[in-house]
């Protein structure tokens, strides 16, 4: 690799490489946690369990971007918390993008095509955000790029080497990002049919390579992707429509264009057209040799993934990829709109409009927020806010909002000692009786009688409001008999009951006090209330996980929480406040009980 950058176009790549570095490490320290990237942190680093249904010890989620999940609680457990921490292994992946991105590159004869091709790739400015954060896409395409070289390099020049690390990266890739499964099917696909139409049989490691490196660890996975399917954990995206789900959310990402129908798609829909005319007839024209053509093997892979994604929804139910879980289909997309252009001299226009991503790029820089998430940002600023209020008066505020800006504030608080209490979701956008409210500025007439606003981000229009006159709830039923338990491992420990036949309507406010010590932490339990009607049915419940309030492991969680109910619904006759131990592990309570007040 180093000789090849003793000429000048190398070097003015390797410059590139070095300011996309920079910049990436940069957004890696400044840019503020998404909830994404939170809900990684207190699933999988925080508890160190991230091998999927290992003993149903690791919470099962399709969030688990297992090797993003398995690198980042490694930087934990080397440098302590801080999401610029977590977040070196997705920057650290980025050498892998650019060492292979530059080998591919040189397939590409056509010198301007070439670099279209490499500005298009590293100058998408939604493609490598997605390096500066603890999520597995971006690492996921790291390791795809190199797993591109390696298969079709070996289907070139079949090599048992290439062939061995095309399965490694391939691994790695799916490790980080299940939704490459696809791409790891038509890899498999592309090999085997090398052997039927070569006259030069392989050898028999060749076929215990492909089986053991390439065939089972895809098995495995498309194995896993069916458990996660019958636990109704692959829900992002949806079944309706591939246009508006996959296609426009996968160009209005990339453009940042919202009226794409006047813009992008007169531009790119029908140069992908031509290019598939292309790749058919490129296809016919070579007939078996065209497995050696790198015009059509990108293409391949490209409109192979999109036959694959539609046959899934049409028949399992699978669905559609949207916009951050379709980002496979963008270096596919790039290789075949690149290597089509080389293909014959009018065709080299059908690259020109990629070369609006690297302008896009320039225009788009900041150290501030992620396009994707960018309406959910808020700094930690916010919650130091209310926590001078804690201060200062030494009685913990209570905090309203959406749950997207939930798991965000319980790292913020878990990171402070957990002194706070969690952002309570259940229809905020009515709640007058919180003493802070987590909302968006032009929602700000929902509260303007009772609260003013005292914070506001200018990115996404979130604000702080604090409410002007704090309410003070009156106790209806004291704290209850405490509850002392050693060593148990039953399910449900239960701190509270209040009866009332004129709930309805109403708000109250639970407050838990507690020490709770797991044996063998982290452990999943739960402080729960629960409506309950006359009938024993439930009609609403509200919860919070004690392992987001256990801030070292010391093994011991010392709480004291208020939790707002949502109103309550007709016909409920009982609160029930308990504790939840969901896995039925060992663990202690000591002085657990609870006292309901009401609005």
């Amino acid at each position: 690799m180093l000789s090849q950058f003793k000429n000048k176009e190398a070097l003015v790549y390797l410059g590139i490489c070095l300011l996309l570095f920079v910049y990436m490490v940069l957004r890696a320290i400044y840019v503020p946690i998404v909830h994404d990237e939170a809900v990684t942190f207190f699933n999988y680093i925080n508890t160190g369990r991230f091998i999927p249904l290992y003993n149903w010890q690791s919470h099962a989620d399709a969030n688990n971007h297992v090797l993003n999940s398995a690198i980042s609680t490694l930087f934990y457990n080397w440098f302590g918390p801080g999401w610029g921490v977590y977040r070196i292994g997705s920057v650290l992946s980025m050498g892998f993008l650019f060492i292979y991105l530059w080998k591919i590159a040189q397939w590409l004869k056509n010198q301007r095509i070439r670099w279209v091709f490499i500005l298009s790739i590293l100058g998408s400015h939604y493609f490598m955000e997605f390096f500066s954060l603890t999520r597995g896409y971006g690492m996921s395409m790291a390791m795809l790029v190199p797993a591109i070289y390696y298969l079709f390099s070996y289907l070139r020049t079949p090599s048992n080497k290439y062939l061995v690390w095309y399965a490694v990266f391939m691994i790695l890739g799916l490790l980080a990002n299940l939704t490459l499964v696809n791409t790891a099917l038509i890899g498999f696909c592309l090999i085997v049919l090398k052997w039927v139409i070569d006259p030069v049989k392989p050898k028999i490691w060749t076929y215990l390579i492909t089986l053991i490196g390439v065939l089972l660890p895809t098995i495995g996975f498309i194995l896993l992707g069916m458990k996660y399917k019958e636990m109704n954990l692959l829900y992002y995206g949806q079944g309706d429509s591939y246009w508006e789900i996959t296609v426009n959310t996968f160009f209005e990402r990339f453009t940042l264009i919202e009226n794409l129908n006047l813009w992008v798609y007169p531009i790119i829909m029908p140069i992908l057209l031509i290019s598939l005319v292309l790749f058919v007839k490129r296809t016919l024209e070579l007939k078996w040799e065209a497995i050696h053509n790198y015009h059509v093997l990108f293409a391949a892979l490209f409109f192979g993934n999109l036959a694959a994604s539609i046959i899934q929804t049409s028949f399992m139910d699978v669905n559609y990829p949207e916009d951050r879980t379709a980002l496979f289909f963008f270096p596919f997309m790039i290789g075949t709109l690149c290597f089509q252009a080389s293909y014959q001299t009018w065709t080299k226009y059908l690259c020109l409009p990629l070369l609006y991503l690297p302008i896009n790029f320039i225009l788009t820089m900041n150290l501030t927020h992620n396009s994707f998430w960018r309406s959910e940002r808020f700094t930690e600023e916010f919650y130091m806010e209310v926590y001078k209020d804690y201060e200062s008066t030494g009685e913990q505020p209570t905090v309203g909002g959406h749950n997207l800006r939930q798991v965000v504030w319980d790292y913020y608080n878990h990171q402070n000692g957990g002194e706070l209490g969690r952002v309570h979701i259940h229809d905020y956008e009515q709640d007058t009786v919180s003493d802070y409210i987590l909302g968006y500025l032009h929602d700000e007439a929902l509260w303007e009688k009772q609260y003013d606003r005292i914070m506001h981000d200018e990115y996404s229009d979130l604000c702080l409001f604090k409410r002007r006159t704090k309410l003070t709830p009156k106790v209806v039923q004291d704290w209850g008999t405490p509850q002392w338990l050693d060593n148990t491992t039953q399910e449900f420990v239960n701190f509270n009951r209040y009866f009332a036949d004129d709930m309805a309507g109403n708000r109250y406010q639970i407050q838990f006090d507690l020490l709770y010590r797991p044996k063998t932490p982290p452990n999943d339990a739960n402080l729960v209330v629960q409506g309950i009607d006359a009938n024993g049915k439930e009609t609403c419940r509200d919860y919070f996980s004690l392992e987001r309030f256990r801030t070292n492991f010391d093994h011991k969680i010392e709480c004291f929480q208020k939790l707002n109910t949502p109103i309550i619904p007709e016909g409920t006759v009982e609160l029930r406040v308990y504790l939840w131990n969901v896995n039925e592990e060992e663990f202690l309570v000591h002085n657990g009980r609870a006292r309901v007040l009401k609005y």
